[in-house]
């Protein structure tokens, strides 16, 4: 049941979305993917670093072959 009141909805959404809409939050949604890719990084990271323990040339998602 809840999908379909899910799908109503993102049917609804997507019916008023247009270009125009989607250019004046042209910088907001840049700013957002940027915030959570940095975020995402500096998480995974951490997480591999101190709570798995494994050395940082490891935990780095760009560390030299």
């Amino acid at each position: 049941m809840s999908v379909a009141a899910v799908s109503v909805i993102a049917f609804m959404l997507g019916g008023d979305l247009t270009s125009a809409a989607i250019k004046n939050l042209e910088t907001k949604l840049l700013k957002v993917a940027a915030i959570d890719t940095v975020w995402t990084y500096f998480l995974v990271f951490m997480g591999l670093y101190y709570l798995a323990g494994q050395p940082a040339y490891v935990a780095l998602p760009c560390s030299p072959d």
